[in-house]
């Protein structure tokens, strides 16, 4: 019998999975992550003090990870961040680390799109709480 293969990256924690999704799920809502956001977040987002709690490497592997999972396969990789993100809507530093990073993501490229909305929009439902709170 075979042992099952070890994931090449160790899972992040749910509240990464939850921080970095919620980013990159409306920064990607366009079909594409532009430099600047990209960079915001690595460059910027990260070191809000809702961040605090979390590694820059857990950060950056988890944000690698989900990216190329949005690019492989959109909806599964839709339905794991809204999966981590409503699982962490009782834990009030998290919640405040999604919010900051929705937030982040929708003026990291300076406009507000309809695209990005309904993200907000999936986001919120998944915290419990009203799209206008993010």
């Amino acid at each position: 019998m075979t042992e099952p293969q070890k994931p090449l990256i160790p899972a992040a924690p749910i509240e990464v999975t939850a921080a970095c999704g919620a980013y990159l799920l409306v920064a990607f809502a366009d079909a594409r992550v532009a430099t600047i956001e990209e960079a915001r977040f690595l460059g910027g987002v990260v070191n809000d003090p809702a961040f605090k709690p979390f590694t820059p490497s857990e950060l950056a592997d988890e944000y690698t990870r989900l990216l190329a999972s949005l690019g492989a396969d959109y909806d599964a990789a839709e339905k794991e961040i809204l999966r981590a993100v409503e699982s962490v809507k009782r834990d009030k530093r998290a919640v405040e680390a999604v919010k900051v990073a929705a937030r982040h993501a929708v003026i990291a490229d300076q406009a507000l799109k309809p695209q990005e909305d309904l993200a907000l929009a999936r986001l919120a439902r998944a915290l419990g709480v009203d799209p206008k709170d993010l």
